[in-house]
């Protein structure tokens, strides 16, 4: 999916954006990017099915929810420097980060989402403006 193309009446998306941040784990580099709709909604179902693995185990499923939210959404989220996922599942992820890498590499996602959403809505306040200010005046 990551390089396909759709078209809709003449509106085309050629691509996926993969806008990757640098982050530093561990002494190495990495990049951290947005997820999709679609990824969330696979990362969605990804944490309830590692969420039921690891209560079956008999872990606590308070604490599994919120670490396998993270843990999917890293598994999604960070890649190498050859643009390539670092994890291939949750599981992946809870098996080879600490709880403090872990932990790091969230907070920068939660981080980039939070610029990126104050870009937007910084974004659309100026397009409100000139819409209700400069356009008016040419009509």
């Amino acid at each position: 999916m990551s390089n396909e193309v759709y078209s809709n009446s003449g509106n085309t998306i050629k691509g996926k954006a993969l806008r990757l941040e640098p982050i530093i784990m561990s002494g190495k580099s990495f990049g951290i990017k947005l997820l999709s709709v679609y990824e969330f909604l696979k990362c969605d179902l990804a944490c309830r099915n590692l969420v039921d693995r690891l209560t079956g185990q008999g872990f606590d499923g308070d604490l599994c929810k919120e670490i396998c939210e993270q843990a999917c959404i890293i598994s999604l989220c960070l890649y190498n420097k050859e643009s390539e996922r670092v994890f291939t599942d949750g599981l992946s992820v809870i098996m080879n980060l600490t709880p403090e890498e872990l932990k790091n590499v969230y907070s920068q996602y939660e981080n980039l989402t939070k610029k990126t959403t104050r870009f937007n809505k910084s974004s659309l306040k100026k397009i409100d403006y000139i819409k209700k200010n400069c356009l008016n005046n040419l009509i």
